[in-house]
């Protein structure tokens, strides 16, 4: 079984988008060359990175990621200006 790990990294300007995945490789075998093309089946979504320096999002101090990035639970604010309500909020991350 031929198997290859591929890491990916998206630079830091990357829209934040759904992307296709596809590896095209090319084999010489000979005088011929034989190409290969794997196309992932799923979508991969690129969203931001907090934790990288150029990336616009980026948080410096390890409290704001673990707050605003790490935390999966929290609480929004709804409401109008004169009338605000917190609100328990699963944030799924």
């Amino acid at each position: 079984e031929n198997i290859v790990s591929v890491d990916l990294t998206s630079p830091a300007n990357c829209y934040v988008a759904r992307w296709r995945f596809a590896i095209l490789v090319g084999k010489q075998q000979g005088f011929d060359t034989i190409i290969f093309l794997y196309q992932h089946e799923t979508h991969i979504y690129v969203l931001f990175n907090p934790w990288c320096k150029e990336d616009e999002v980026y948080f410096a101090e390890k409290a704001l990621l673990n707050e605003y990035v790490l935390n999966s639970h929290g609480i929004i604010f709804m409401g109008s200006h004169d009338r605000i309500v917190p609100k328990a909020w699963n944030f799924c991350q």
